[in-house]
């Protein structure tokens, strides 16, 4: 299992600012009313998840972390979409602008890869420049040199 703010976490970055965001609390009511309405026990849910009783009670009050394995099997008994669970409170105008913003940072990110590219091309080109400019300048300071001698000759 992950905590949701470390950098060894499974889930993305967009997932676990959701994650944040989120309210557990409301997450576990919907789980608990929803066992409920179907009629099923506590019991029935730990037997059908394959942990115990204690377990799953842990789950229900809080004392385990909602994401983690459990929450899709949670989620298939309960015949209810993980997604259901998680995100009844966001907004779908929500989630579409952290989709519209994940989508502008890989545009960035590409923009600054193009451009990071074009400097160093750039850079190099400059380097050319300059060795090219300093064997000119050799050239002509030594023309100039043997330019003097002939003429200190005469």
């Amino acid at each position: 299992m992950c905590i949701v703010a470390t950098s060894d976490c499974p889930y993305s970055s967009e997932l676990r600012l959701i994650f944040v965001l989120m309210n557990t609390d409301r997450i576990r009511e919907t789980i608990r009313k929803r066992r409920r309405d179907l009629g099923y026990s506590q019991e029935y849910m730990a037997q059908i998840l394959g942990i115990s009783l204690n377990g799953y009670r842990k789950i229900e009050g809080g004392k385990t972390a909602l994401i983690n394995p459990r929450l899709n099997d949670i989620s298939r008994v309960l015949n209810i979409p993980a997604e259901n669970l998680l995100f009844e409170n966001l907004s779908q105008s929500f989630l579409d602008q952290i989709a519209e913003k994940d989508s502008r940072i890989e545009s960035l990110q590409k923009l600054l890869s193009e451009s990071e590219m074009q400097r160093e091309l750039l850079k190099a080109e400059i380097d050319c420049a300059n060795s090219e400019y300093k064997a000119s300048i050799e050239s002509k300071n030594t023309l100039i040199g043997i330019l003097k001698d002939k003429i200190s000759k005469y």
